[in-house]
Formats: structure tokens, sequence, C-alpha cells
């Protein structure tokens, strides 16, 4: 019996007081939780700033300004008591105004001795004398040619970039109406060109017709009658 209490009180002993071995950890196990730590420290202000910057700014980003539409006019013209033309334009395509009596304040005057005709006109435009020839073979005295030269237009060319308006006298045929005579002296070779119906046009109380020539260029003939030569027309 002793010996059997002595057994169990060894194994009481035993279970009431296990053997705890001590643990040895590895201190290198701790780093990794370290980095993590640090990385979290770091993410978390960044991820703040760019929540902020792309949300919660309180700047009021400009809205782009719309572009203006354009309107597209007709091409039509409109002739001003000058002579001139004006188009159209402005965003409701009114007609320009037309220039005003002022701007030829400045313009010179040129009087023709021979012929009696007198005609106003821009200070920049050439002017030139020529014989009768420059005209066609029935002019008669002086012939005066008010040019003006356009950015590429060269002198003695035929003009493309520029004006040119020739003022001269023409001879017909005794008998001829002005009609005849126009119709005749503004004929033109259909392979080089057409012409526009004469049409009637009066110019300072002198009566007379019109036509449009188109060939090498574009022109325009203009027929008047002389006031004091029945025979001669002013062209």
């Amino acid at each position: 019996m002793a010996e059997e209490e002595k057994t169990t009180s060894e194994t009481a002993e035993q279970t009431a007081s296990p053997e705890v071995k001590p643990t040895n950890p590895n201190p290198k196990s701790k780093w990794p939780m370290l980095v993590i730590g640090l990385l979290l420290l770091l993410l978390i202000p960044l991820g703040g700033y760019f929540l902020y910057t792309q949300f919660g700014s309180s700047k009021a980003v400009p809205s782009p300004t719309p572009t203006p539409s354009q309107t597209a006019c007709a091409q039509d013209a409109k002739e001003c008591p000058d002579g001139s033309f004006v188009s159209r334009t402005g965003p409701n395509c009114e007609f320009a105004k037309c220039p005003s009596e002022d701007q030829t304040a400045e313009w010179k005057t040129y009087t023709s001795a021979e012929h009696g005709w007198q005609i106003d006109y821009p200070p920049d435009f050439k002017l030139t004398k020529y014989t009768a020839d420059q005209i066609g073979k029935s002019g008669v005295g002086e012939v005066v040619v008010f040019s003006f030269l356009g950015p590429t237009q060269k002198e003695g060319t035929e003009f493309y970039d520029g004006i040119s308006f020739s003022i001269g006298v023409k001879e017909r045929a005794s008998g001829q109406t002005l009609k005849d005579f126009a119709d005749k002296d503004s004929e033109i070779d259909p392979e080089l060109g057409s012409k526009t119906p004469l049409k009637t046009i009066t110019i300072n109380g002198l009566s007379g017709f019109e036509t449009t020539i188109t060939g090498l260029g574009k022109f325009r003939s203009i027929y008047l009658q002389h006031p004091k030569e029945p025979n001669q027309a002013y062209y």
C-alpha cells in the first residue's frame, strides 16, 4: 500500500507541476511587421493628399470658352451710287456700307483740252497719255490711261492683278448709229472669248451702250455719244 501511495503521489506531483521548457524566439521574425508598418505610415498620408487634390479641392475648374459659330453669307453684291460694289458681312449678313463721298476728297482731276471731257481719279492711280492707235484704228486724238498695279503686276504686261481704265474718242462712219458702231467695234473672235449683249447706259447725261468682253481677261467697253461731234463717240 505504501508503495502504491508513493506512486500516486509522484503522479500527482507530475500532473500538478508539468515541466515548462523555455522558448527561444528568433528576433529576425519581427522585421517584416516593422517594414509593413512603416509602409502603411507612408501610404496613408500620400493617399489622403491624392484624394484631397482630386476630390476635396475647393478650386473651380474653368469651363472651356465656347467658340462662336461663323455665319456663311451669300456671295451676292450691291451696287453703290458711285458704281462700286459692296458684299454682305457680319453676323446678320448685311451689306457693307457704300463708300462715302469723303473718300473722293483727295482725288485728282484730269481735263482733256482736246476732247472736252473731265474725270476725277484716285491719287494712287498712274496717268499715262498715248496716241489714238492705243484704242484701235478708229481712234482720234489723245488717249489717256489710268492704271493701278496689283502686288505682282508688272509694267507692260497683260493685266491680271491690277486695273486699267482708258478714255478716248472714236470716229464712226457717216450715218452709222452709235449702237451699230458699238456692236461692230466690240466684236471678238469666238475662239478667243465672248461678249455680253449691248445694254443702254447713261453717264452724266450722255447716253450710250456698254458690253462686257471676256477673253484674255475681262473688259468693260462703254460707248457714249459725243455732245458736239455727231460722228464721234467717247470710248
